[in-house]
């Protein structure tokens, strides 16, 4: 295992480098000061679309992009299903009460 310490905005990797790529939370960090949920002010919006510009990039075809998150689907999927990516999206929810969300993406 090589450790690798890198800008999620500016991933240093080749195009299609991996077969998977995990987070866990990392998308989160971007949301904290984005304000009003439903309508993200423009600085999360474009962190997170390089974030996931980045992902995108260097996932070989068939790869996939797996994301758990406290971001509900509603609030996620316009970043997830955006027309420049060429992945499918699926979801699972856990837990009780207070339930956090298991995203699959796989490119094609």
């Amino acid at each position: 295992v090589d450790v690798v310490v890198a800008d999620m905005l500016d991933l240093p990797f080749e195009s299609e480098s991996f077969d998977l790529v995990i987070e866990k939370g990392t998308m989160d960090v971007l949301f904290v000061d984005s304000g009003d949920p439903w309508n993200p002010n423009p600085t999360t919006v474009d962190n997170v679309t390089k974030m996931l510009e980045g992902i995108h990039k260097v996932l070989k075809p068939g790869g996939k992009f797996v994301s758990i998150t406290f971001g509900q689907p509603h609030f996620r999927r316009r970043f997830f299903e955006a027309p420049e990516f060429t992945w499918s999206v699926e979801w699972n929810t856990f837990g009780d009460g207070f339930h956090y969300f298991f995203y699959i993406l796989q490119k094609v």
